[in-house]
């Protein structure tokens, strides 16, 4: 029996030297949690909304540049007329769907019309459209026309500098846009000149209504109506085709320019 209790006592000894020795070294060694980390069954906390909204995740995508196209006349104003009964308003509708048509996938531009069809719109309305829907660009098309056969340029007009104007002139909107009028004028000339078959000129005026808008703004002038050529040209539809890729390219031409240049 004796043997027994001492047998037993020094077990129990030695478990106590063990715990001792086992308590020493967890005060000893710092925490390691990275098993538990590891191997938890608990999930990660999912982030705030959850991961399937992956609206809040995506960069937010810019808005389309929004460019305004005025077919110039319709209606009963049918602007200048060909000796082969080529009416201007027709032409200047066709134009301005067939550029709009270039964008029909373009997801950086889009093209709005002052008209859809054959009607009379005033031109202080049609300004206060491009002004409303706060458009970044402003092109009015229209084409040249005068008494007998000749072969003018094709023009390009843009609204005269701000210091030729008078500050409190209502054309004075349009005067921050000096040097973007510039650059639409000069990225479609460059486009339309191996186009029309004709010289082109760049005009600054301030006898149009080109002022009154608040964005950079120009009226283009492709297509003569009193030059026979221009008049055997639009038997053609490739000849309006071809202007419209054109002025597409002077488009997309100048916001790559202003973007740069922002």
């Amino acid at each position: 029996m004796i043997c027994l209790k001492l047998a037993d006592t020094k077990q129990l000894n030695i478990k106590r030297i063990i715990c001792i020795l086992l308590l020493a070294c967890a005060v000893s060694l710092p925490a390691d949690t990275s098993f538990a980390q590891e191997f938890t069954t608990d999930p990660m906390p999912a982030l705030e909304g959850g991961i399937e909204n992956e609206g809040q995740l995506e960069v937010n995508k810019a808005e389309p540049k929004l460019v305004i196209i005025n077919p110039g006349h319709g209606g009963s104003d049918l602007g200048a007329r060909s000796p082969k009964n080529f009416l201007e308003k027709n032409i200047n509708l066709r134009l301005a769907k067939l550029i709009k048509k270039k964008f029909s996938f373009d997801k950086e531009i889009e093209i709005r019309l002052t008209r859809q069809s054959d009607r009379s719109i005033e031109f202080f309305r049609r300004v206060e459209i491009a002004n409303t829907a706060k458009s970044e660009l402003y092109i009015s098309i229209h084409c040249d026309g005068g008494v007998g056969p000749r072969k003018s340029a094709v023009r390009l007009f843009i609204n005269k500098p701000a210091a030729a104007i008078k500050l409190n002139d209502w054309k004075s909107n349009n005067n921050k846009n000096d040097r973007k009028n510039s650059i639409i004028a000069e990225k479609l000339f460059v486009n339309l000149k191996d186009v029309v078959g004709r010289n082109i000129e760049i005009v600054p005026t301030n006898l149009l209504y080109l002022g009154g808008l608040s964005m950079p703004a120009i009226v283009i002038e492709s297509i003569d109506l009193s030059n026979p050529e221009d008049e055997i040209r639009l038997r053609r539809d490739d000849h309006l085709i071809n202007i419209a890729d054109a002025i597409a390219k002077g488009i997309r031409g100048y916001f790559v320019a202003t973007d740069v240049g922002r």
